[in-house]
């Protein structure tokens, strides 16, 4: 955790021993890399009209619809290019 706030960090949370959603509300933005019940926790936290970006597939419309908040997968907002540069012997 000193290592995150050596990076800039305002606040820490230690994931194996206190829940986020505990700690944090109102928030504009999550950027989800898990998915499941974390992106469920995630939706908890956010603002009415905030946006839950994740790298998994995006569950739960139902309820970020109720909310007013964006919920989109990662790949469907930024486009993706691919370039292949040398060989393999």
């Amino acid at each position: 955790m000193e290592f995150v706030r050596s990076l800039g960090a305002d606040e820490v949370i230690d994931y194996k021993n206190e829940k986020f959603e505990d700690r944090v509300s109102n928030i504009d933005l999550v950027f989800d890399t898990m998915g499941g019940e974390t992106q469920e926790h995630s939706l908890k936290v956010l603002k009415d009209g905030g946006k839950l970006i994740t790298t998994v597939k995006p569950e739960n419309q139902e309820a970020a619809k109720k909310k007013n908040i964006l919920l989109e997968g990662y790949s469907s907002i930024l486009p993706c290019r691919l370039t292949t540069i040398g060989s393999v012997n």
